[in-house]
């Protein structure tokens, strides 16, 4: 393996939340000490690299309630890795613990996060608080807050669900309302189990959504959506590639709150089967031992020939090849044939219909006139 530009530490499992489709594990709570990020962080930054930077990637439980951790693995990584440019990605949180202090780090650090919240309080039911409480309160006023003092909108990343599919477009129109334009609608997995006429509903409400973005792009008042503006991108430049869209699957060591480094995040369920499986090493005495032959051997994965799904000859599904997120419950065992189906079959009507309305209306992209949106009403 002669190309290791990203990694993930998964700081701890530690959440304050209790959200209903959360597949996270929750059976135990340990959390990776410093000598092991630092030694996992000098192993990553050693790695040779194709490309002139090198990404490292945070993830939880909640990642903020392991703050000095965090901060510290951040600086860490920054000051010792002299030879690349040094590349956070985006920080997921549940914001609802965006403290002064935490704010005042992500401001100096220009860093980026991602905020989770499915809409307005009836669309964000899911997303509760231990004891069952609703967290969108918590959540709105930290997102107003993070507003007003760095002065950027976050990412809002939503889960959807079957229970929240039907009312998708008017979540996104409720948060581009308030002022929050960059989203990102990602359907749920593991514990959801997706039916087809879920996946005709997501179809309409996705459709809705992507006339109300070029509307948005027209009146010069762009909204940024996930995966649309990259699948627009990559598309002009030519055919959109498994590179530009795969979730790391045998590419992006993930050292987990255990101390062992896997080569897929479904290790999060906390599964023995599944950790034997992807299991490439671990950081034992601070010393980093990883099987790179096998981390390599998942970039052969295909989850379209496993199952052998109906819709594995879509123009687009070797995008989604190496998911196998898409095959397991929360228990770690496969899904019905048509379950794994249909999710494949949302992220592919995803795709399909933004394709469809960037050719289809290729001539308004390239201009911004207030009369062409007259046939674009939702």
């Amino acid at each position: 393996m002669n190309n290791v530009p990203k990694a993930t530490i998964v700081l701890s499992n530690r959440c304050n939340l209790g959200c209903t489709y959360c597949f996270v594990g929750k059976g135990t709570v340990p959390c990776l000490n410093m000598a092991q990020i630092k030694a996992f962080i000098k192993w990553f930054i050693k790695q040779p690299t194709d490309g002139d930077f090198k990404k490292l990637n945070f993830f939880g439980g909640e990642p903020f309630l392991e703050f000095e951790l965090l901060k510290d693995a951040i600086l860490f990584f920054k000051r010792h890795n002299t030879s690349k440019k040094s590349i956070i990605d985006t920080i997921p949180t549940n914001g609802t613990v965006l403290t002064q202090e935490i704010l005042d780090f992500i401001k100096k650090e220009k860093l980026r996060i991602s905020v989770s919240l499915d809409g307005d309080r009836i669309g964000n039911l899911a997303r509760t608080f231990k004891d069952g409480g609703s967290c969108f309160d918590a959540v709105w006023s930290n997102l107003e807050k993070f507003r007003g003092f760095t002065g950027e909108t976050p990412l809002i990343k939503m889960t959807i669900l079957p229970s929240n599919v039907a009312s998708l477009y008017l979540n996104v129109k409720f948060l581009v309302e308030n002022g929050f334009y960059k989203i990102w609608p990602n359907p749920g997995v593991f514990t959801v189990k997706w039916r087809k006429k879920d996946v005709d509903v997501f179809a309409k409400e996705y459709e809705k959504i992507l006339k109300s973005y070029l509307k948005n792009k027209l009146l010069n008042k762009p909204i940024q959506l996930v995966p649309v503006d990259d699948i627009l991108i990559h598309f002009r430049s030519g055919e959109l590639e498994e590179k530009d869209f795969f979730c790391g699957l045998g590419e992006e060591p993930i050292l987990s709150f255990d101390g062992n480094i896997y080569a897929c995040d479904s290790v999060l369920l906390e599964i023995n089967r599944l950790e034997d499986e992807f299991k490439v090493g671990g950081v034992v005495n601070n010393a980093v031992n990883i099987d790179l032959d096998k981390m390599c051997s998942f970039q052969e994965y295909n989850v379209l020939e496993e199952y052998q799904l109906r819709n594995k000859s879509h123009f687009l599904a070797h995008l989604f090849r190496r998911r196998p997120c898409f095959a397991l419950d929360e228990k770690g065992e496969p899904l019905k044939k048509e379950y794994i189906e249909n999710i494949l079959e949302i992220h592919l009507k995803m795709f399909e219909l933004s394709l469809d309305l960037f050719n289809k209306h290729i001539h308004l992209f390239k201009r911004s006139h207030v009369k062409d949106i007259r046939n674009l009403s939702v």
